[in-house]
């Protein structure tokens, strides 16, 4: 509710929720995914020149303007997840991007059916592209 009351205020920002908190439920996250969640916020973070506590969480709230934007499809076309091309859009629109703590808990049933290896690649070459073509940053 915090988080949609942040939005509801301020419509130059997106909200995007940090998994990774000490209220946590043990063992919700594992420890390689948590490490490797860690590793690419603090990659964001130097790329946006913004605090970005968990770039990976699927728990984002934006402007639906910022959807129907194609300010930047060349990472578009290659992010097969989406969280970082709406990282990259926002702050290509300046939008101020705000950590909320959101609850997680330990899956109840199944398992992810997401590669580690072959997600970690995708997201490096989603990063190098970014860079390459400096897709977080308003060149209109």
């Amino acid at each position: 509710m915090k988080a949609l009351t942040i939005i509801y205020n301020n419509s130059n920002c997106i909200v995007i929720g940090n998994r990774i908190t000490p209220e946590r439920e043990q063992r919700a996250m594992p420890i390689l995914n948590l490490f490797g969640n860690k590793i690419f916020a603090v990659l964001c973070s130097i790329i946006l020149k913004q605090k970005i506590s968990d770039a990976l969480s699927g728990l984002k709230i934006l402007p639906t303007s910022l959807l129907k934007s194609k300010s930047c499809e060349a990472i578009l076309n290659i992010d097969k997840y989406g969280d970082l091309t709406i990282l990259f859009m926002a702050a290509r629109k300046k939008l101020r991007i705000i950590n909320s703590d959101c609850k997680y808990q330990k899956r109840l049933f199944g398992k992810s059916s997401i590669n580690k290896l072959q997600g970690t690649l995708n997201l490096l070459h989603t990063y190098v592209h970014a860079l390459y073509y400096k897709c977080y940053i308003d060149r209109y």
